[in-house]
């Protein structure tokens, strides 16, 4: 009946309303949890309804999401994954590692890429893919990112320093990182501390990041280059894929 319930005030918003001419299109997206099966107190119910009704708007909208314990313990995890995120820097939880770049044509490594990964005693490894979406959402991802930036820059100015031939270290950006107030000083200033030169820095840039505000995206890429850091394009062809957008990069 509940369900029944809920398709029937989808169908009802299918259609666009008409206010004094204007015409207007609403979506809907309905969570539904059942007594006594998803709980038995009342806020418990509401509780698992809103994080139903949740799942209904990340999966397109304008649908409806029956609760089920999955969900939960998705939450839940979401809760463990921000906390350890929260201290990973200061419990060392958080640590680099780096991909070669090799030129086939010289033969020899020319740079290498810095990839964080976190590794918490309860919860274990944790997948970039899980801990980059839950950092960026919970605005954490600037902390983070600024750790990694720095000693990425750090190792490679070590790895100069000892005699290893002079590479550059790739870093990935994201759109967060890229759009908070002095991101450009936050790049001079760590350089200027870890003593690395702007050539053997490169910054990563995800399509997303660009196409989300373009123009200021360019100002910022063209102050960082014009110091001599290398600016590169990561994950090309797996959103917007506009070819009129590296007309316009850096």
């Amino acid at each position: 009946e509940a369900l029944s319930f809920a398709k029937d005030i989808l169908g009802t918003f299918k259609d666009p309303i008409d206010i004094n001419g204007t015409i207007i299109y609403i979506s809907m997206s309905i969570g539904v949890s059942l007594y006594p099966i998803n709980g038995i107190q009342y806020n418990t119910l509401i509780k698992n309804a809103d994080i139903a009704m949740y799942r209904s708007k990340d999966t397109g909208k304008n649908r409806l999401t029956l609760f089920n314990e999955s969900m939960q313990l998705e939450i839940s995890r979401h809760s463990k994954v921000t906390e350890v995120l929260r201290h990973a820097i200061e419990k060392k939880e958080v640590y680099l590692v780096y991909q070669p770049q090799f030129d086939l044509t010289l033969e020899r490594i020319i740079g290498f890429e810095a990839l964080m990964r976190i590794k918490n005693p309860a919860l274990g490894n944790l997948s970039p893919s899980e801990f980059i979406p839950i950092a960026e959402e919970s605005d954490l991802i600037n902390e983070l990112g600024t750790w990694a930036l720095h000693e990425a820059c750090r190792f490679n100015k070590y790895l100069q320093d000892n005699g290893f031939p002079f590479c550059t270290v790739a870093v990935n950006i994201s759109t967060i990182q890229l759009n908070q107030k002095g991101f450009v000083k936050l790049v001079v200033d760590i350089l200027k501390e870890t003593g690395l030169a702007p050539q053997y820095l490169e910054l990563e840039i995800t399509e997303s990041a660009i196409a989300s505000s373009i123009h200021d995206a360019v100002s910022i890429l063209d102050k960082l280059q014009g110091m001599g850091i290398r600016i590169s394009l990561d994950d090309f062809g797996t959103g917007y894929s506009s070819l009129n957008y590296l007309t316009q990069m850096p």
